[in-house]
């Protein structure tokens, strides 16, 4: 078997998108881990640092926002791509300001996740 191009943490409360989202990085060639909490995303971060992390912006308790504030403070060379199933504007421009790529919407995820990800670790190493 080939090593994994990379290894993504993907986080999301909704089960089905969690699971939509990992099938398609582990078909792209991604090793995959995954989190349905904000808290479990920050201890896996913690544990074993990924690649690159996938978040949902909406989450109950701590939000995707907390999370990524929280990552850029802590491990500030991991990219994170933001995901969400709603379009606020005013939403994705405070993620951009506090060090969050855009991702795709998660209802649209399989498509362009593969160039968002690759786009956001090239972002990152340059």
């Amino acid at each position: 078997m080939n090593a994994p191009l990379g290894t993504i943490l993907v986080v999301d409360d909704e089960r089905e998108i969690l699971d939509m989202l990992t099938d398609h990085l582990e078909d792209e060639g991604y090793a995959v881990s995954q989190a349905v909490d904000g808290e479990q995303a920050l201890e896996g971060v913690r544990r074993e640092p990924p690649d690159l992390v996938l978040l949902d912006i909406t989450m109950p308790g701590v939000n995707g926002l907390e999370v990524l504030r929280r990552l850029r403070r802590d491990h500030p060379r991991i990219p994170v791509v933001m995901i969400t199933g709603i379009e606020a504007e005013a939403l994705a421009r405070s993620t951009f300001k506090m060090g969050g790529s855009r991702g795709p919407a998660r209802n649209r995820a399989s498509g362009s996740t593969g160039r968002v990800i690759g786009s956001a670790r090239r972002d990152d190493r340059g």
